[in-house]
This record gives C-alpha cells, structure tokens and sequence, in this order.
C-alpha cells in the first residue's frame, strides 16, 4: 500500500515515526510539503504576502501525480484550516481516502470526522494503528484501535489502544521523507521522552494526559543506548552538526540524564539544544550539560508572577525555584533562554515591568516572546471564556482553528492592553543585547511606551541580532528556508508560465 503525507512549515517527528513503521512493514510512503510562507502562526503569518505564495493547487496536483491508496494530514489547530483546504480540494478532483491525525484530531475527533473531506481519524500515536490500517486496507476492516471511521452516515469509534511503553521497540524515525525542504544538516531533532511530567493549563499535553488516563505511564523514556545508536546512524548519513533534543523537559530525571550524556560525550560530541524546567535543574545538572556541549536550555518560564503562574497557568514553581535555576546556570556558564507570554489574564503594566526588571538582572541569552494562543480543550481556555475573555464566537474560531498567531497576535482586545504588550515585547526582546544602564534608564523613564510604533519587520530583525550575537544560526537558517523556498516558488511560477504560453 502507498499512503502519501502531506504537512507544511516544518519538519514533524510525528510523521517520520509513522513512516518509518510503514516501510518497515513493506508499505510504501511518500511527503508532499508545504513550506507555507507567510502563512505559518507558529513563526511568520503575513496575510497579503500568504495569498501571493499560496501553493494549494500544486500541492494536490502533486498528490494526485502520485497515486498513492492513501492520503494522511498530520494536523495541529494553527493548520486544521489549511488542512481541510487541501482534503476538499483532492476530493473535488477523485474521491481518495483521507485520514486525518495528531493533536488536534485526537483532541476533537468527532468534529474533525464530520468534515466531508475527512474519511478516518487517528487518535493518538499512530505507528501501530497505521500498519495495522494499512495491513488491512484492502479487507476493509474497521475494528482498528485508535482509527475512527466514516461509514456511510456511521461514525466508528475504536478505543484508544494502550501506551507503547517500550520506546526503544520504536523504529527509528525516516528523516529521508524532509530532507529535500528542511534542512537536516545544520540540526538533528530528536526526542529521549515522550510525554510531560506538568499540567500547565495553556498546554494540549495537559489534555493528551486526560485521554491517555490508566492506558499506561504518559511519560516515557528512551535507553541511552538507542538514543546514541539513532544519532550515531543519523550522523553519518547526514552529516548535521548539531543536535536539537525536543523534549518538553530533557532534564525530567537526573539519572537517565546522567547515562544519556556521558555516552553521548564519548560517541557523538556535538553542541545541543534542549528544554528544561526551573523544578528539574540544580547545580549538578547545569555543570552536566555544559560539560557534554549544551550550548543553550530552554525555560518556559511564561509569566513572572507567581500568582499568574499558580491559578491561571497551574504552574506551581517558585519565584525561588526559578532564580535559583537561573543561577545555577550563570555558576555554570551556561546559556539559557527564558520564554515568556503576553496577553494573560489580569497582566498590567506593573506585571510587566516586575518581568523586565527580572530579566535585565538576570540577562538570557534570548526571551522567546509569544502572544496568549489559546487551544481546544485546555483549562486556561476555560478560564477565559468563565472570566468574559473570550467570547462564543472566539471559541468557534479556537475549535475550527481561525485561533490567533503565536506572534503578533492574541485574542486580546482591547487596544490599550494590545498597544502595551508590543511596547514590552520590543523591550524583552532588546534585553538580551542592551547594556544593562540603557535598559534602566527605559524602564525608569518609561520610553517602552513609545515601542509598539516599531514595525513589524525590525521586531524579526532583533530576533537574527540576538541569535548572531550569541552564535545561535537559528534565524538563520530561517532566513535560508524562507529564500529557498520563494526561489522555488518563483521557478515553478515561470514553468508554468511558458507551459501555458
């Protein structure tokens, strides 16, 4: 059997995993991309540019070219729309199965099936339930665990089938499947766990663990040794130079940690990135990931107010736990980044000012800055709508996925409260590469007022100074996605211009 993914924006593991089952199995597969420029809300969303770049006709004529048996969506609710955009327009052209998967279907299967061009739903993780469905393909079988599916006017809902907890069992994923549009040299991304150890309430992890409740441990994790067999493998055929490990929290427990990066110092070498959180990093753990090349750990600290943090965003750390994390990365000598959120609930200028103050002491090597996007099914989603945050019609928007952008964006409404988080994110983002008396002297004389006037275009353009100045290319590599992709775009516009003169 052939079954042909189709994502856009970025590279998903979550796909590789699945197709690497597939051929094991002896099916065939196949990915048609979209890089999505300007219209991806994770990263870039620029309205009048997307409609210009828009690829959705060649995208299905390039589907079609392939005849696969099958076609699969890997689908989050910032591309449930893109998504649909594409199904319906393979099924005006021939009726091939579709099966939608990950976050946001598992989430809302049944609203996600009742879509015409949606045949079958996978809920959860698909690598044993897409062999079994594609082993089966031909019998019709529907009493698959995992796979919904559309009968006629019958919706089939199987249960859920239990956890794989023996993540070394899993083959390893088929990166050959992105290679030709994300580019695997520069960073190699993997994951040691799956599954989360919190509940933030902004975060669908929170809702998976719901779901997932007495079908096995939700966190799990990998053996140093197939760890380092994948990445040693990866590495000759690739050649990256550097590794990203994509966790949600790489530093969950200190003696696998521990077994990971001593193999890892020893065969692989490399400089790495990973996610940590400030109840999973001390003294130890910092030295550790310094010595074995971390060149910079993540935090999603999210807001500095530990009131925010405890009954919005059901984060229970201290303000204590959080410097006491930060400084035992300086002690260290070890670069970190502090994420941060705009647009909570009961944020004002004196929460905001209190965050800044924070991080010019403590000086991260980058603030990631994203506006308040809220997801189906999360608590904070909720608390918002129970607060007259958000209203029926944003909460139509939130579970279609019209939701807003990670950047630039938010449901906040008002103008007053929007104009003030630009002026701030401007500022946190300036903070990592202003001398420390500069940025006194604009938070002390209030000059961020004036900050939300700063175009769009300069906001990015801080981005690629701190990471350049930090020796962190990911800008960069962004930067060449982008080109190669317009470059590409551009070819195929003028073929296709001769062919029709």
């Amino acid at each position: 059997m052939k079954i042909e993914f189709v994502y856009m924006g970025s590279e998903n593991l979550g796909i590789e995993y699945i197709s690497a089952a597939l051929k094991n199995a002896g099916h065939e597969t196949g990915l048609t991309f979209d890089p999505a420029l300007f219209q991806d809300k994770h990263y870039l969303n620029v309205e009048c540019l997307a409609s210009i770049f828009d690829s959705k006709d060649i995208l299905v004529k390039n589907i079609l070219a392939k005849n696969p048996d099958l076609v699969g969506f890997s689908v989050f609710t910032h591309n449930y729309q893109w998504a649909l955009a594409v199904a319906s327009l393979i099924k005006k052209v021939v009726d091939i199965p579709i099966i939608f998967g990950g976050i946001h279907p598992t989430i809302l299967p049944q609203e996600v099936i009742s879509n015409d061009c949606v045949d079958m739903v996978c809920v959860g993780e698909g690598e044993e339930a897409m062999v079994e469905l594609l082993d089966n393909f031909k019998s019709g079988k529907t009493d698959i665990k995992n796979i919904w599916f559309k009968n006629k006017n019958k919706i089939i809902q199987n249960p859920l089938r239990e956890l794989n907890c023996d993540l070394d069992s899993i083959i390893f994923p088929d990166k050959t499947l992105f290679q030709e549009c994300i580019n695997i040299k520069t960073k190699y991304m993997i994951m040691s766990t799956r599954g989360c150890p919190f509940d933030c309430s902004y975060c669908s992890i929170s809702t998976l663990r719901k779901l997932y409740k007495g079908r096995g441990n939700f966190v799990r994790f990998r053996s140093a040794k197939n760890l380092i067999d994948e990445i040693v493998l990866a590495r000759k055929k690739y050649k990256f130079v550097s590794v990203d490990f994509h966790d949600d929290v790489f530093t969950i427990d200190k003696e696998k940690l521990e077994e990971l990066l001593r193999k890892y110092r020893i065969e692989v070498g490399l400089p790495f990135t990973c996610m940590s959180h400030s109840l999973c990093m001390d003294r130890d753990i910092a030295r550790l990931l310094k010595d074995s090349g971390c060149t910079l750990v993540e935090f999603g600290i999210q807001s500095r107010n530990a009131e925010t943090r405890r009954n919005i965003l059901n984060r229970f750390e201290k303000d204590s736990d959080i410097e006491k994390a930060l400084k035992m990365c300086k002690e260290a000598g070890l670069n970190y980044q502090i994420d941060h959120i705009f647009g909570l609930p009961k944020d004002n200028e004196d929460i905001l000012i209190d965050a800044a103050r924070f991080y010019i002491k403590y000086r991260p090597k980058k603030i990631g800055c994203f506006w308040l996007s809220y997801f189906p099914m999360t608590q904070i989603t909720n608390t918002a709508f129970q607060m007259g945050l958000i209203n029926e019609q944003d909460l139509f928007g939130i579970y279609n996925g019209f939701g807003s952008s990670l950047h630039f964006g938010g449901l906040t409404k008002d103008r007053s409260q929007r104009k003030m988080i630009k002026n701030f994110e401007f500022l946190f983002k300036i903070i990592p590469i202003t001398p420390k008396w500069i940025l006194s002297l604009i938070v002390k004389s209030k000059f961020y007022r004036c900050f939300y006037v700063v175009p769009f275009f300069l906001v990015l353009f801080i981005d690629v100074i701190v990471d350049l100045k930090h020796k962190n290319y990911l800008s960069l590599s962004y930067i060449k996605y982008y080109l190669l992709h317009i470059i590409r775009h551009l070819n195929g516009y003028v073929k296709n211009k001769r062919l029709i003169n």
